[in-house]
């Protein structure tokens, strides 16, 4: 069994190395490590190709081999529009909690948000607070803030406000910070 393995692996090496004494071609975007440029390299026994008269250069190599080579210089162009540049887009919202009847405020709310964005197709939230104040005696409010990525082009942070008269809870406020990956900003 070992011995028909190592017969197999001697095989499939020898198979290897006739299939690149024959042909062998690297990939055109490969780089040439000492002068980090793109090259093509081509080895082949293939005489009717005058790759001399192609711009080739003509190496001769060991056991009578000759190996062609050519440096292919390319540049790449980013789009303007592909180029990341992070812009930034804030938003702060505050409300009240107020008696209806006597329109006497009894706290205060905000949500403040900063985004970052690259007006092609991401946006992240950079920060986000939210914050609250009783302004009445009797009256507590708690806040909670939260954010969601929806899709990489969009997200929200959203602040929910508890509002609480001598411990029993009494109103709550939910306010949302909408931000696209174009620096678009909406309140709901």
């Amino acid at each position: 069994m070992r011995t028909s393995l190592l017969k197999s692996i001697a095989f499939r090496i020898l198979a290897i190395a006739i299939i690149l004494s024959i042909s062998y071609v690297v990939n055109p975007t490969t780089t040439n490590a000492a002068t980090s440029e793109p090259r093509e390299v081509s080895l082949t026994t293939d005489n009717a190709i005058d790759y001399e008269a192609q711009g080739y250069e003509k190496t001769l190599l060991n056991d009578g081999l000759v190996l062609y080579s050519k440096v292919t210089i390319s540049e790449t162009t980013l789009s303007p529009s592909r180029v990341l540049s992070w812009q930034y887009a804030s938003k702060s919202y505050s409300g009240n909690f107020y008696i209806v009847s006597s329109s006497e405020t009894v706290a205060r709310y905000g949500l403040d948000a900063t985004f970052r964005y690259n007006g092609v197709d991401q946006v992240w939230l950079e920060g986000s607070d939210s914050w609250s104040q009783s302004v009445k005696s009797g009256w507590t409010i708690n806040d909670v803030n939260y954010y969601d990525r929806i899709s990489p082009q969009y997200m929200y942070v959203e602040g929910e406000f508890n509002l609480y008269n001598n411990g029993s809870y009494s109103n709550n406020a939910k306010v949302k910070i909408y931000c696209d990956h174009l620096g678009n900003i909406t309140v709901i």
